[in-house]
């Protein structure tokens, strides 16, 4: 059983190696929760701020406050993916709440039946999407709909989400975008697969509410036995696509690596125990 305790140790210990900002500043506010109004959270939010990783996303924002197109041809899928990175960022932001709506609406007719039933998700498009056949893309099994979902689960019934995340689970070719199979033998991954992977459990794992499904606690396990002999993991290089790495300036150094892939595995362990 993996406590807060040994959480919040592995944390302190990352603090004492003087890691760059980023890292810094997530483990003070999101593993540590650090109040917002001390002294130590002030001062790793002000590193943040100035920190090479944050200065280069600002750097690249455009006038119009966007960052690039984005499935510009898409109205719905552009909805879809703006309204689930907002809900990341702020989960309450009330522009989400029309749009959690129509896809909780969606999830709940899918399984209205008591299983997922594909033909009852093509009418629920229907009436709340106006797609009527080609919904590519806009299946509930990407990850899109379930950061966006999960971002409010407590007002997802337990039932229905024990079975969302039981199918999702069960997907044989993984969650859209992602494409890594949960079930498979992780044992077998590559650092590639580990990325991708940890992504996909790190989205099944914010639906909180009635999900204790014993795989997912069973290869939570796994990856909490695989840090080293000085509590620290490293899965190996970074992916060029990751949305994780690097937290770090660079990893120029190994220890770097290994805090950046500490920090993350850290992160998903709450996550999983904080309910």
């Amino acid at each position: 059983m993996i406590t807060l305790t040994e959480i919040k140790e592995i944390a302190n210990n990352i603090l004492t190696l003087n890691p760059d900002p980023v890292v810094q500043y997530l483990i003070i506010r999101n593993i540590l929760e650090y109040s917002s109004n001390s002294s130590t959270f002030q001062e790793s939010y002000s590193n943040w701020l100035n920190s090479k990783h944050v200065k280069e996303i600002i750097g690249e924002q455009k006038q119009d406050g966007s960052w690039g197109a984005f499935h510009k041809r898409w109205p719905i899928r552009k909805k879809l993916f703006i309204s689930s990175t907002l809900s990341l960022l702020s989960p309450d932001h009330p522009i989400i709440s029309k749009k959690w709506k129509i896809w909780y609406q969606i999830l709940k007719s899918s399984f209205k039946n008591g299983e997922f039933d594909e033909q009852e998700e093509l009418k629920a498009h229907k009436i709340h999407t106006g797609l009527s056949d080609d919904i590519r893309y806009l299946h509930i099994n990407s990850k899109y709909h379930i950061e966006l979902l999960s971002s409010r689960n407590d007002l997802i019934e337990p039932n229905l989400q024990s079975k969302y995340i039981r199918w999702l689970w069960n997907q044989k070719s993984g969650i859209m975008y992602l494409s890594i199979p949960l079930q498979l033998d992780w044992n077998k991954f590559s650092w590639t697969q580990y990325d991708r992977g940890l992504r996909s459990l790190e989205i099944v794992s914010r639906m909180k509410k009635g999900t204790r499904i014993d795989e997912i606690d069973q290869l939570i396990q796994l990856l909490w036995n695989k840090k080293d002999e000085l509590g620290f993991w490293d899965f190996g290089p970074k992916n060029s696509k990751s949305i994780w790495f690097p937290l770090s300036d660079n990893w120029r150094k190994l220890k770097n690596r290994k805090i950046d892939w500490t920090t993350r595995l850290l992160h998903l362990f709450k996550q999983r125990i904080s309910y």
